[in-house]
Parts: structure tokens; sequence; C-alpha cells
């Protein structure tokens, strides 16, 4: 024993030797023997690190070029391996050095390889995990999208400006609160301002939607001008644009309201609030998009609307509330009227015709202002005329007296110009129309006319007759002056405007024959006259949204002076052929078109302005090139315009602006023959050009002599890189790829620099260092620069020494990005002037930067605004000291700079960052006291990923004069991902303001940071609106009490955010407390709250200091540590926390949560409280104090989620008996939502004689709560008198909804559930039934009864329960007459779903009937019943293992007699899993089907004759009865769209005997799969003349499958028509048996000219994969895949039918795969040459017996590379761009 003791450990001592001793040795020899092999490990993985960085580079650069910004996890992912890679890279670059030898280069130096092998094996692994991670999906999308504009987030501000205070309208601020309250009041979704026109509605809503976004009281909101003559694409498109959802203009409005309305839905708990401006009438939300009821009530949402009159507000759209905008009274109107005319109000002559003035104006501000702009310049005798007899209430009076004060007839005529277009100017629009007219002839050029139609725009905006913008090119005028500028133009112009409801049909023969101008804006029109007699129209404005549309052939035959021509919206085959009457036309747009044939616009000789702006057109044919007078033409947009015909630019020998944007790049080189497209050489006829925008993809086209330096204003992109995003600012703009330095000799990009504003380049490798040199005669006009992805460059400005460099003098904004060599911005010696404008830098990625600027430009510095620099991964400060400026660095600086102008600055992801500059003292803080002095105009500060900083401000000594304090203006701070920070300010100096007015506060992974700020700091916070912590670990609160404090504290102990709106905590695993101390907190603008993640918080505000209080938590941890005492736990919300206007609040991951509030809640807090969310508290036992539910009469909201220790929902307290008697009343409670609380029992626990109320109880959800054996008591049952939602499910114990008190079970009245619409119980497996006394006995029951009524309910699930019968015979007649949806799964003792005495209140009624897992019953209805089901659209039946029929027959009906059946609503119909299911129908019968569109059967294998009557089948020629079963027999079905057959093992054959003429005519889509004994698809000519309509057919796992298409002996003669299928894709996958896809067609029948795609895989017995006669017939197949087949050639010739050498086949075709088909020999064995000019991918592999020279002769028009893996040399091919190849 003692010697296997000894032995056990000596074997222990040995193997311990050899793991702390021997096992460390090996590994030291290691790194020296095996050095090759650790270098050769780290080099392979550094490679693969490489590719996959490039490979999410690319991606990110590509996202970047598109304005996309980058994942946080990728841009971190690319510093590491930036970061990673370089060490590596070192270490095998020193690794060289380990060859050397030693022992006369006998063996290695060990003393060199050990130290390198040891740091190259513990690299490889960290290199190997980088290049793993690069393979998860989030690298595949590197970005995300930027926050559409009316998702509210916590950056989210007000875009519009506020009114000054002098400005404001009192009356006005009392309205705005009425609507602010109305928005937050739950009881009202539609809110409604009415009054006159002109009375401000619209400023009133700028101004309610600026207050909702600062105080962010919704998270969604949008806005949409609907106007007189509703446009609902133009509205869904607005409220669309808000939530980011891209719509199309090719969608029918329908189909965009379906998605807009799924994008509202698609988030409940989001709040959304949609702004309606200017409503003239009833406007139908669901036609919108909009959520709605059928009564137009908005539903999920908020709804503010304007209108003048109420009753639309009122009876149209549901208001809830509606609230009148008065005018102004004669004061404020007064007022009003004196701050805009300013001191004319003082003359004394003036001053007596105020008050007449401003009572003629009515109290309209609109007028007020427009009559005042206009008499701050008069003469006595307009303001006299103004105050006495003329009417300016009247706004037509008004508009006529401004228009007729207009100076000039042309001013005039823009006027009603553009109350013609519905009030709107377009300019690129209103230029055309009014250079059209001729209003602007006497001005030589188009930017001339330009010019001046602005001076006049302006002059209207003077007027008041335009509203101001500041956006010159889109302006509106006010929709009270266009009816009456309307109202001018009938008379001066004869102009008619039509309306929705007032057009040609309406207007007599004689204002047709008179009338100048005809405008129907948006109106919806249905149809046009055939010929439009106007002799004397000029203009004429057709603006429609309707594809359909048609303008008739003859309709401008008598136009013709006709001048302008707008029919924007409208859909062209060809233009109609009467246009060429049109010979006085000047302008013509087609924005916004489909165009297929424009060649008839080359008669319109005379036309000068020509506009196709978003339209879809293919082709600009030559006649086009006819237009020689032409000046203007817009191709913006038109993306599918791929072809210029060569020469039609060339000949537009007049044109002076050419808009090519986002639309036509096609260019082919001057040189090449034949020419197939335009080429920019033809840009140099156009000797007058003097606006161009355009896109060249590559610059080799570029000739040398292109008049660019002569261009006037100009968008020029030259590169592949580029896209049309970006807010584009001035005139001249550039973008260059410069992949050498060569593009910049080139003569018209040179002369070009010198002029450009904006400026972008890209991609300069090598040969120039320094930007400012690209151009040698000065960057004059430039203001804004754009330089990315060049290596070249090291510097922007690089001086020779002792000469001053004068250098970009008007540059305002450098952004410099990925620019890997970059050092300095400015090298050498600058002239004062240079970088004079400068005010917004943005570095990025710049990775040999160490600082922004040297010390010696400081004044440069001085004068920015915004500073971002963000992966710059040397950068140390933004400013260098003296010392740090190796190279001396020397600007003629103005020495007296003071302080700084920069307002915002943005620093992320700089890992050396350490401060703003480096100082003296060496503070360890970003700021010093002396930065922060001349900083004083910050309003933003944002800090992310700087590993090195310590500190933010450095506050030591700091003292200030007056009220000016520290940092005054700054108001937004972000500080994040900063591990070394500990402290956001050093030190508070005493009685000095800091931050006074910071909004914004926001902490999150700060791993250093213990708390936020001091107590006095906090005071100091009185802006304060939001602050948001998260993820820093170690901080233990929020607010220390420091001990210098104490003392202020002992005297006052009120710590006070006053405007603080939102408090967010969350993942803070060591916080205790918001404050330890004394310190009361009060917050009375609070109104949403977070506190999320924070473990150890027992209690908002602790009453001890924070020493006491660890001390006291720990005694009573030991002391009580096994009790569980309420009265013992802290209460979180004590007496000292004061939040009086709380609205919402959540409460989740705290796991020492045990009481949230005291028994009574103290003063005036929580009253507001409106929703409540408390989940994942472990040892919470009760959420609400019940002596305090008198306080909580807000809260209309509950939801409490994952608390396992949750008793009841109200604390169990002892009443006095006053209060028992008393019913405690939530009389706000809307929702409610309990779910995984397993020890739940009870709402409310108490002694049973208390009862609660929840009158205003809507929706109730329960689940997962498996103590809680009923809901409510009855007496609580009888107070949910609106409760319309009620969802019960997964608790396990719950014995009945509704408990029944003791003993009054037999006497208790009905109970009315009057509102209910939903009721789900699901998976309840103790359910006795819905109502149940406490004691009731055993057994199965009725789950309703007659003690029950549901008047209203209209949709029923059930599922799981136990019961034979859902309801009992003495069911009330009032209940389930309403019920829509009827739900039935898992009911395994059910026996009839539907029983004879409901049948008849169901069926009636009934849309979608559900029926799944219910094995008991045979069969659903008698036919009897069938009759009655008028309304069932959806029918879904599954897992019914008894059941044969779904529809019986009554067995007193003799079997001869033939039932008729229909169910004429029925849409759907599925099903699945029914072994036993034998047909539809049980007997004789004719079934009809007229609205069924879909149809799914699965796994019902005992079907005979599914939808139809088996027992009425004909047999012919004695043909056996074993025939093949059919599936659909002698039923019609015209209605059909889909059908698809599954997993139906018996079916032989899916049609038998003649179908019906009508029969599958709309059938558009069929899915056959797993049916084993299917031979055919399709087996007669006759089936597949009725499938035409056929659009997709998917053919999968049939393993007896031998034909689809077959069509055997039939005589093709001239009965027979060809016919054309319409199958566009075709997918057959496994299909082994398959010989023929088709077999057998009758020459010239069928064609098959619509496929596109077709796909087959995996069938082995296929040989041939097209008949040639089926193959030149598909004109239209674009994508061909092939793989797994026996295929031995693609096309086979059949006999008699050859292809001649002109043929052509597939000529549409882009995409051929061929892939592993071994068998393949040739495509088409004949020799024949198609032409394949789409063909952009060609992939073949494993073709090994496939000809070489056969794919050279059949595949020579094909002008890229093929690969196939076996035989890489079979052909060569021409290049070309657009080709793309895939491996």
């Amino acid at each position: 024993m003692a010697e296997a003791v000894a032995t056990s450990a000596a074997e222990s001592l040995v193997s311990k030797i050899v793991e702390y001793l021997i096992a460390p040795i090996g590994r030291q020899f290691g790194y020296v023997l095996c050095y090759k092999c650790y270098v050769k490990d780290l080099e392979d993985e550094v490679e693969k690190l490489e590719s996959a960085r490039e490979r999410v580079q690319s991606s990110v650069e590509e996202a970047k070029n598109n304005g996309k910004p980058i994942h946080t996890d990728v841009q971190n992912w690319l510093n590491s391996v930036e970061k990673e890679a370089d060490e590596a890279k070192g270490l095998l670059k020193d690794g060289k050095c380990a060859k050397n030898a030693c022992f006369r280069e006998w063996i290695p130096n060990p003393m060199v390889r050990h130290p390198i092998g040891r740091k190259v094996k513990k690299m490889t692994p960290v290199i190997q995990q980088l290049h793993d991670e690069s393979t998860k999906p989030i690298y595949q999308k590197v970005y995300h999208e930027d926050t559409p504009i009316g998702i509210v987030t916590a950056t989210t501000s007000a875009t519009r400006p506020v009114d000054k205070k002098e400005d404001a309208l009192d009356s006005r601020a009392p309205i705005t609160e009425d609507v602010i309250k109305a928005m937050a009041d739950d009881n009202i979704r539609v809110i409604g301002v009415y009054g006159p026109g002109g009375v401000g509605k619209s400023k009133l809503l700028v101004d309610v939607e600026r207050r909702v976004k600062q105080e962010k009281l919704f998270d969604v909101i949008a806005v949409a001008n609907v106007s007189r003559n509703p446009d609902l694409k133009r509205i869904q498109g607005e409220i669309a644009y808000a939530l980011g959802l891209k719509l199309t203009n090719d969608e029918p409005a329908r189909g965009r309201a379906d998605r807009l309305c799924k994008r509202l839905e698609s988030d409940p708990k989001k709040k959304i609030l949609i702004i309606l401006d200017n409503l003239w009438k009833k406007l139908e939300l669901k036609e919108v998009g909009i959520p709605c009821g059928d009564d137009n009530k908005v539903r999920g949402c908020k709804l503010l609307l304007t209108s003048r009159y109420r009753d639309v507000l009122r009876t149209d759209m549901s208001t809830d509330r509606e609230i009148r905008l008065n005018e102004l009274e004669h004061g404020e109107a007064r007022r009003l009227f004196e701050r805009t005319v300013e001191d004319r109000v003082n003359d004394p002559d003036l001053k007596p015709l105020v008050d007449g003035v401003v009572q003629n104006c009515g109290g309209l501000p609109l007028l007020i202002l427009s009559v005042a702009k206009r008499l701050k310049q008069g003469d006595m005798a307009e303001w006299r005329n103004a105050s006495t007899n003329i009417k300016l209430s009247d706004a037509k009076s008004i508009v006529e007296l401004n228009y007729n004060d207009l100076e000039d007839d042309r001013i005039r005529s823009l006027f009603l110009v553009s109350a013609i277009d519905s009030g709107k100017i377009i300019m690129r629009c209103s230029l055309g129309y009014c250079i059209g007219l001729g209003l602007y002839k006497k001005f030589k050029t188009i930017e001339d006319a330009r010019d001046m139609l602005i001076m006049d725009l302006h002059s209207l905006q003077d007027s008041s007759l335009l509203l101001d913008s500041d956006d010159m090119e889109e302006i509106h005028m006010h929709d009270i002056f266009v009816d009456a500028a309307n109202s001018i133009a009938s008379t001066q112009w004869k102009a008619l405007v039509g309306r929705e409801d007032f057009g040609f049909k309406e207007w007599s023969k004689d204002e047709l024959r008179k009338c100048t101008t005809i405008s129907f804006p948006w109106v919806n029109i249905d149809e046009l006259p055939e010929k439009l007699d106007c002799p004397n129209l000029r203009m004429l404005l057709l603006c429609e949204s309707n594809p359909s549309l048609k303008i008739p052939e003859s309709f401008f035959e008598s136009m013709e002076k006709l001048q302008v021509l707008d029919m924007t919206g409208l859909s062209f085959t060809s233009l109609p052929s009467s246009i060429e009457f049109l010979k006085n036309l000047k302008s013509l747009y087609l924005d916004y078109c489909h165009l297929e044939d424009v060649t008839i616009l080359g008669k319109l000789k005379g036309l000068q302005f020509l506009s196709f702006h978003g339209s879809t057109i293919n082709r600009l044919p030559k006649e086009i090139g006819g237009l020689i007078e032409l000046r203007f033409l817009d191709l913006t947009g038109c993306t599918w315009l791929k072809i210029i015909e060569p020469g039609v630019l060339a000949s537009l020998v007049n044109l002076e602006e050419l808009y090519m944007e986002d639309s036509f790049d096609h260019w082919e080189a001057e040189d090449k023959a034949p020419q197939n497209n335009a080429s920019l050489a033809e840009l140099k006829k156009m000797k007058k050009l003097s606006t161009l925008y355009i896109s060249i993809p590559h610059s080799a086209y570029i000739p040398r002599d292109l008049p660019f330096e002569k261009l006037n204003k100009h968008k020029i992109q030259i590169g592949d890189v580029w896209d049309w995003s970006g807010e584009y600012k001035e005139s001249k703009n550039l973008k260059l790829k410069l992949d050498t330095g060569n593009l910049l000799l080139e003569a018209c990009v040179s002369k070009c620099l010198r002029g450009t504003q904006d400026l972008h380049l890209d991609g300069l490798q090598d040969g120039i260092d320094s930007i400012h040199d690209l151009c040698v005669e000065g960057f004059q006009d430039l203001k804004h620069l754009h330089v990315q992805n060049s290596p070249s460059f090291q510097y922007v400005i690089c001086s020779t020494e002792n000469v001053q460099c004068t250098a970009f003098t008007r540059l305002e904004s450098p952004f410099l990005e990925n620019l890997d060599n970059l050092e300095k911005i400015c090298r050498g010696s600058l002239a004062q002037e240079s970088f004079n404008k400068l005010n917004i830098v943005k570095v990025h990625k710049c990775g040999e930067i160490k600082w922004l600027f040297p010390l010696s430009m400081k004044r440069i510095m001085s004068q920015l605004e915004e500073i971002e620099i963000s992966r710059c991964h040397l950068m140390q400060q933004i400013v260098a000291n003296a010392r740090a400026d190796e190279d001396g660095d020397e600007i003629d600086d103005d020495t007296k700079v003071k302080s700084c102008n920069l307002r915002r600055l943005s620093l992320q992801n700089l890992p050396k960052m350490t401060s703003f500059r480096k100082t003296q003292d060496h503070s360890v803080d970003f700021f010093d006291g002396q930065q922060i002095i001349k900083l004083q105009n910050l309003e933003a500060i944002t800090i992310e990923g700087c590993q090195l900083i310590r500190g933010i401000f450095d506050l030591e000594g700091l003292t200030t004069n007056g009220e000016v304090g520290i940092l005054p203006r700054l108001r937004e701070l972000t500080l994040s991902d900063l591990p070394s920070l500990g402290h956001i300010s050093n030190k508070n100096p005493q009685r000095t303001l800091c931050f006074q007015s910071l909004r914004t506060l926001k902490v999150q992974n700060c791993e250093n940071l213990r708390f936020l700020f001091s107590s006095s700091m906090a005071k100091a916070l009185g802006q304060i609106k939001e602050i948001e912590i998260a993820r820093c670990k170690p901080m233990e609160e929020i607010i220390d009490v420091q001990e210098e404090e104490l003392e202020e504290a002992a005297n006052t102990d009120i710590l006070e955010f006053p405007l603080l709106t939102s408090l967010s905590l969350k993942e803070l695993p060591n916080l205790g407390t918001f404050s330890y101390g004394k310190y009361r907190i009060q917050c009375p603008s609070l109104r949403r709250s977070t506190i999320s993640g924070c473990p150890k918080m027992t209690t908002f505000s602790s009453f001890e200091e924070k020493q006491q209080w660890m001390t006291a938590d720990l005694g009573s941890q030991q002391v009580f540590g096994h009790i569980n005492s309420s009265l013992s736990s802290p209460i979180f919300f004590n007496e000292k926390v004061h939040f009086p206007s709380l609205e919402e609040l959540e409460l989740s991951s705290m796991c020492e949560l045990k009481r949230i509030w005291p028994d009574q809640l103290h003063g005036r807090s929580f009253r507001k409280l409106a929703s409540l969310t408390v989940g994942l508290c472990e040892n919470l036992s009760h959420v609400f104090p019940l002596n305090s539910i008198d306080r909580l009469q807000n809260l209309n909201e509950i939801e409490v989620v994952g608390c396992p220790s949750l008793e009841a929902l109200f604390e169990p307290v002892s009443l006095s008996s006053e209060k028992r008697q008393k019913t405690l009343v939530l009389s706000a409670l809307k929702k409610l939502k309990l779910l995984n609380l397993p020890r739940l029992r009870d709402i409310l626990k108490s002694d049973g004689k208390v009862t609660m109320a929840f009158p205003c109880l809507m929706e109730v959800n329960v689940r997962h709560c498996h103590s809680l054996p009923y809901l409510f008591s009855s007496a609580t049952a009888i107070t949910l008198d609106k409760l319309a939602v009620l969802d019960v499910s997964c608790c396990n114990d719950l014995r009945g909804v509704i408990a029944m008190e003791e003993g009054k079970g037999n006497t208790i009245e009905t109970l009315k559930f009057r509102h209910l619409s939903t009721l789900k119980l699901g998976d309840l497996e103790k359910l006795i039934s819905f109502r149940s006394a406490s004691c009731a006995s055993g057994g199965l029951h009725p789950l309703f009864d007659e003690k029950l009524a549901f008047p209203k309910l209209e949709e029923l699930h059930i599922k799981g329960v136990q019961q034979e019968e859902l309801w009992n015979d003495k069911i009330l007649v009032a209940s389930f007459c309403c019920l829509k949806i009827l739900e039935v799964k898992q009911r395994p003792n059910l026996i009839n779903v539907i029983p004879s005495f409901m049948w008849k209140r169901l069926l009636h009624c009934v849309e979608s009937l559900i029926v799944e897992k219910c094995s008991r019953p045979r069969y659903l209805i008698i036919m009897s019943m069938a009759e009655s089901a008028g309304q069932l659209q959806y029918l879904d039946l599954g897992g019914c293992g008894e059941m044969e029929y779904i529809v019986a027959r009554e067995e007193e009906k003799p079997e001869e007699a033939a039932n008729r059946i229909v169910i004429p609503q029925l849409v759907t119909l599925y099903l699945h899993d029914m072994p036993k299911l034998k047909s539809f129908c049980q007997g004789k019968h004719i079934s009809e089907w007229p609205s069924l569109k879909e149809f799914t059967i699965e796994d019902c294998k005992a079907v005979e004759v599914i939808l139809g009557d088996a027992s009425c089948r004909k047999l012919e020629d004695n043909v056996s009865t074993q025939q093949p079963l059919s599936l659909i027999e002698k039923v019609e079905f015209p209605s059909m769209e889909s059908m698809k057959i599954s997993h139906m093992d018996n079916v032989e054959t899916i049609w038998l005997g003649e179908l019906a003429s009508n029969t599958f005519t709309k059938l558009k889509t069929l899915v056959v799969e797993y049916c084993e004994k299917l031979s055919t698809i399709f087996s007669s000519h006759t089936y597949l003349t009725r499938f035409q309509n056929l659009e997709k057919i998917t053919v999968t796992n049939c393993g007896s499958l031998e034909v689809v298409f077959h069509v055997q002996e039939v005589i093709f003669s001239e009965a027979h028509c060809t016919s054309t299928f319409q199958l566009r894709e075709l997918v057959l996958t496994r299909l082994p048996k398959m010989k023929h896809v088709w077999s057998e067609l009758p020459q010239g029948g069928l064609t098959f000219g619509c496929l596109r795609s077709m796909e087959v895989v995996e069938c082995e017995s296929l040989k041939s994969l097209f008949p040639n006669s089926v193959a030149k017939s598909m004109t239209q197949l674009e994508q061909l895949l092939v793989r797994d087949c026996g295929v031995e050639e693609i096309i086979v010739e059949e006999d008699e039918v050859g292809m001649n050498v002109g043929d052509l086949f597939f000529p549409r075709l882009t995409d051929l795969r061929l892939l592993e088909l071994s068998e393949l020999r040739s495509f088409y064995r004949n020799s024949h040459t198609s032409t394949w000019p789409p063909l952009k991918q060609l992939r073949m592999r494993h073709c090994g017996k496939m000809r070489p020279f056969s794919f050279t002769c059949e595949f020579q028009s094909y002008q890229g590379t093929p690969t196939d893996e076996n035989q890489l040399a079979l052909v060569s091919f021409e290049k070309v761009p657009s080709l793309v190849l895939a491996l």
C-alpha cells in the first residue's frame, strides 16, 4: 500500500516537473528551432487578413461614396486590423535579420531568432482571430441607413428656427399649448385646427412640430400638405420620405398605400404623429395608406389636421377635438403691423391711419403682413386708400391691389403663371413656361433670363404675393392667393383651371375657343376629349399621376398657337400624331413619363425647351438632332437612357443648358467605328453651352479640347467612383478620379480647376505630394474641397523655404479622407490671406497626421466653427505646441487672437489623442483652463473612441466674471468608448457657472468613470433636458457629493433639474443610487425615465452618505439576509424624489429592487404617470401600493414581464372598513400586459372584500402566469365595459377567466362584454370554462354559456383547451353574431366545430375559418349550412385526422339528388395533413368557386377528387376504373391565381376531361412538389390554352414525372391560331425521370415568347432542353441556369424543322450558367451564329465533353472571357466594360 502511494507521489512529482520545468524549456527552444514554420504561418495569416481587409474596405468606401454611415463594429475592426497587421509586418521585417548565423555560419543565431520567434508565435492567433471575425454577417453589409427626417431620436432637433420673443404672437401660445395637451391625451386620436384662410394655421403647425421634436413627444413625425386638389402619390411620398420608406413612381397608388400602411403599423410601440395641412374636403386615409377603420378614423397613431372648414374636420375626418384659430384681436394685429412697417408707424401723418388699415385686414396675419410690407414704402395716397373703403379682408381685393401695384407686366404675367400651376413655382419649369410664352425674349441667354426671373420672384415675395423661401428652386403661393390669382387669370387671360369635379365637359365650346391657358394640376382626369378646339390656346398644363390616361391621336389638331405644353406623369407608347401640328411650340415638358418612342418630336422645329426629367426613356433618336433651335435639354434622372444616337448632340448647336444628372453615361470613344452611341466630342459643337451636368465614367473618352472652362455652371463627374448624392451648394462642381496625374494634364480639366467652387478628388497614387500643386494657377474660387483615397498627398499646402505662399483664399470647408501619407495641413510659410474663409475642417482616416494645426496658425484655428476628426491613428492634439512643430511652419498670423469661434467639435476613434493642445503643466484633461476660456462659443462636443483621454475639462483655478460662466453655450456633450476617462471635470470652482446651457448629456462605455458630476456642478445644469448614461461599469453614483460640498449640502438640501425631460440609466452594474446624502432630487419636467440593467440599485436617492449607506447595507444583509419582509426593504422612490410630471417609467433588470413606492405617495409625484413597464426584477413581490391608487388616475398602460417573485400587482395591505366598501378605480387604465410571472396569483391580493374597477381597460394580455387561477372577479368583470382585446395563454393553473364568487354562481346577472372584439384563449390545460365558480366541480363544460354575452366579438381564437363543446345550446342570441374570424386549434375533445344551433349566426358573418388538429370531427358543416357561408373568404383545415368531407350530405336526403354548392366570397382554400379526406363535398353535387384565388393542398393522400364530384365521373371507352386519379374535375375557377399541390403521392394526373372555357384563365402561379406518381403536368393542347396567363411554374421532387408540356395527337389546322404562353419563369428541380420539358408540340401552334428565366437542376434523364421551334420563340429569355443534368445539347433540332443562318435565339440573354453538365457536347449541333449583346455573365463549370470550337462559333459576339475550369483557353473574347464575369 505504502509502495503504491509512493509510486503515485513520484509520478505526480515527475508530471509537475515536466509541466513546470521541461515544457517551458521546450517552448523556448521551439521559438528558435521552429522559427521558419512560425514565420511562414504568420505570413500566411497576414496575407489572408489583408485580403479580407481589402474586401471590407472596398465595401466601406462604396458605402461612403453613397453617403451611408458605417457600423461602428466594422470601423473598429478595420482599426484593429490596421494596427495588428502593421505590427505583424514589422515583426516579419525584423525577422530578416534573423538569418544571421553564428559559429562561422554553421548554425542560426539563437539570440536573434528567439525574441522574434516568440513574438511571431503569439501574434499569429491574434491575426487569425481578426480574419475569422471578418466572416461574420455584419461585414457583408457594412453600413446602416441614415435616420429619416421623421424619426425622432435623442439627437433630433427642430429644423425650423425659433421665433424671436418679440416676434411671437401672444394669442397663439395658448392655442399651441392646447394642441400639445390634446396630443398628450390618449383619449384623443385626431385633433383638428380650423379657421379662415390666412389666419396662421400652417404657421401654427410649424410651431407645434418644432415643440414636439424639441420635447421628443413622439417617436415618428410625418408632415404632408394636402391642398385643394390632393395628389395621393405626393402625399404618400411626403409621409414615406419622413419614415425613410422608399416608394417608386411606377407603383400604383393602392400598392403604395398598402406598403405605407404596413410601415406605419410595423411597430405598435412607436408613438407616431402625422400632420396633414390644408384639407379642403374629406381625405380617405385608407387610400393614402394611413391605418384607419371603416369610419375613416385613424388607428395606431395621432393625426393633426388643419382646414378652413370645421365640418371637414368633424364630419369627414372624425376629429376628437377641434380647436379654432381666431383672427387676431385689434391690439395684437396692430403690434404685428407696427413691427413690420417699423419706423413708418411713427410718422405723425400716417399714425392716425394705422387703426383703419389694421381694421380692414380683418385680423388675418397673412393679410396684415402683406399690406404692411407694401405700405412700408408706400406714399400717403396708398395709406389713405388702404384705410378707407377697400375691404382688404377679402383675399381677392388684397391680391388685386398688390397685383395692380406691380410695376412690370412681365412680373404680373409671372404671378398668373405661378397661380395657374397650382401656386407652385419650380424654377426649371417656370423658366421654360415664361420663356416659351415670350416673357423674357429680350434676354439673349437663358442664364440672363433666369437671373431676371429670380429678381421678379423676389419682387413678388416683397409684395407678399409669394411666400418667403430660402430655396429659390421651389417657391409657393399661399392657397388663398391662388384662387384669387386664378380669378384674375380667368378674366385677363381667359384661363381655365380644372378641378376634380370640373373640367372639359363643364366648359362650353365658346369658353374653350377663347381661352389662352388651360391647367389641370393633378386633379385625376379620367379621359380626354378626342379633339380640343382651342385655336387661341398658348399654354396647356396637363399634370397627372395616372399612367392609364390616354391622349387621343387628334387631340392637338386645333392648337396651332400653343407655345407651352406640360404633360407630366403620363405614359406613351408613342406620342399622339397630332403633336406635329404644334408649329409654335417653344417649351415641352414630358417629366416623369413612361416614353417608348419620341421620334415625332423631331418635327417640332421651333422647340427651345425640352425636358424628360425623371422619365423612363431608353433611346434618344436621331430625329431629336433636328431640333436646331433647342436651347434647354433636361435628361435628369433618366436612368434607363442607354442610347443617344450619334450626331444628335452635335446637331444641337444652339443648346445653352444640358442636364444629364443621374442619367446617360454610355459615352463612346471619338474614333470608334462604327459608332453606336454619342461621344463627348459632340459637345464641342455646342458653342453656346453654358451649363452642363454630366457623368463620364472613363477619362480615356475625354477629348483634349472640351470647352469646360467656358461653362458658367457645371456638375462634372469623371471616373466610376462617384454618384449624384450629396448636397450641391455651388454652381461649379467637379469630381475627378485621379488614377494617375495624366487627367490633370488635360487642358479642359486643368482650366476647369481654376474656376471650380466645389472639388472632389479620388485615387491619386503617386507623383504629387501637395493638393495645392494640382492647379498651377491656384484654386482661385474653390470653396469646398473633398480629397479621398489618395496616398500621394502629404500636405494640403507645401511652400518652399523663405517664400510665403498664398493659397485657398476662399476655401471654406476641406474634407480629407483616407489619405494614408498626409502629415500636415500646411508645410512652410503661408501668407495671411491663406485659409482666410476657412470655417469647417473634416479629417478622416489620415494615418500620418499628428495634429491639425501648429500653434503658429492660431488665427486660422480661431476662425474655425466646426472640426471633425476620425480614425487618424497618430493624431495626438488638435493644436501642436511650438516644440512639436519640428519643421517650424510659419504663417503671418495675428497675435492678438484671444478667443475662438469653434462651435462643434467631433473626435472619433483617435487612439493617440490626449488633449486639445499640449501645455507645459502636463494636464491630464483634454481641455485646460486657458483653452476653456477661449472656447466660449462651443455648442457641441463629441468624443468617442479615444483611449488615452483621462479627463475632459480642467477647471482648477478657473474664475469668470458676472454671468458669463464656463462654456456658456455648450448644449450637447457626448462621451463614448473612453476606457481611461476618470472624470468629466477635475474640480468645480466655487461660485462659478459651469455648462449652464447644457441640454443633452450622453455618456457610454466609459469603464473608468465612477460618477458623472459633483453636486455643485449639477446645480448649474438648469437647462439640461436629456441625460443618458449606459455601460459604465465602475459608476457607483450619478452625482457625487464631495467633502467641500457637505457644508453647503447641509444648508441647501434640494437638487433641482427644472427642464430635465428624459433620464436613461442603462447597464450600470455597480450603480447604487442616483445620489448619496441628504439632497432631495426634484425634476418637475421629467416625462420619461428608463432605468435598466442596474442590479445593485435599490433606491433612487439614499438618505445616508455613501459610506454610511454601504455600512448599513452590509449590516442589514447580515441580519436580515434570510428574512423577506417588505417593511425592511428599501424603497426605490422615497420621499426625497419629486417627479410630478413623469409620464413614462421603465424599470428592468434590477435584481435588488424590492419596493418601488412607499405605502403613501408624497406630494404630487407620479400623479401624471401614464405608462409603467417593469421587467426582470427578481425580488419584486408587488408593483403598486394599494393605498396610493388614487394618485395613479392617469395611468393608462401597465406592462410587467419576467418577475419571478411577483405575487400580486397591488400590494396586499389592510384597508379601513370605509375603503373596503369603496370600489378602487383605475379610471384611465387602457392596456394591461402580464407576461412570465410564475408566482402571480392575483391582480389584487386581499381578503376578498375589496373590489377593483377598470372602466377604460381596452386590452389585456396575460401569458405564462402559471399560478394564476382566475383573471378577474365577477365584480371587476362588470366594470370592463370598454374591453376590446383579451388574450390569455399558457397559464397552467387557470380554471376560468372570470371567477364567480361563492354562493352567487346561480343568481349572477349576465356578464356582457359590450366592446370585446378580439378574444384569444390558448394552451390553458385546466380551463373549466370562461366563467367558473371558485369551487366548480370537475368534468368538461362548454366554454361559453348563457350567462355570457359578446355582442361585438369579431375574432375568436381557441387553442389547446379540453372542452368537448365551445357553446351550450342556451347561448344568447345576441352573442357571436358579428364574428368574422374563428380559429380553433388543438382541441382533441371537440366533437363539433359549428353545432347546428350556431351555424346560422356564425356562417352569415364569418370571413376566416381555421380548424387545425381537432381529431374527432368527421366533417365541418353539412350542405344546408354551406348555403349560408356567403361571407367566408379564407378557409384553412389541417390535422383533422377523422375528417372525410368538409361539407357532408344530410342523412335524410336521397343520394340521387345533386346539391349545388356555392361559396361566393371564398378567396383562399388551404387543406393540409388530412389523411382521411376524400373530397370537399360528399355525394352528388355541383360546385362553383367564383372568387377562389389561392388553392393549396398538402399531404391529403386519400383524396379522390378534391374539387369535383367523383361519383359523376364518366368513363369513356371502357377505361378501367384504376385510371389515374384526378385532383380537380368538372369545376370552374374563373378567378384562380395561385395553386400549390404538395406531398400528394396518390395523384397521377392533375386535370381530367375537358376544362370549361373560363377555368384557370387567370392562374399565374403553379407549384407542384413531392407528387411521386405524377407523370406529366400538361397533357393536352386544350389544357395549355386554358393556362395562357400562367406566369410561373415550379415543379420539384416528382420522381415519376417524364415531361412537363406533353401535347398528344393534335392535328394543328387553320382552325387553331398561334397562341403565346405568358409564362415568365420556369423552375424544374430534382426530377430524375424527366426526359423532355417540351414534347410533341404542334408546329406554330404554341410559343413561349414571354419566358424570361428558366432553371433546370438535377434532372438526370434530361438529354436536351429546347426543341428548336421553342427556342426560336423565346425572344425575351434573360436568364438560363442548367446544373447537374444529363443534358447533351441545349437546343435539339426537330424533324423537318431547322434553323436558318439568320435565325436568332435568346437575343436578350444576360445570364447563362452551365454547371456540372458532364454529358454536354454542344449548345446546338448545327452551325449557327447568334448575337447576344446584353450578355453580362457567362459561367461554365465541369462541362468536360463540350467541343472547344463550338463556343468559338456560337458565341462570337460575346465580348468577355468565359470561364471553364476544365479548358480555360477554349476561346478568346474582346473585353467590354459592362461585362461582369463570375468565376
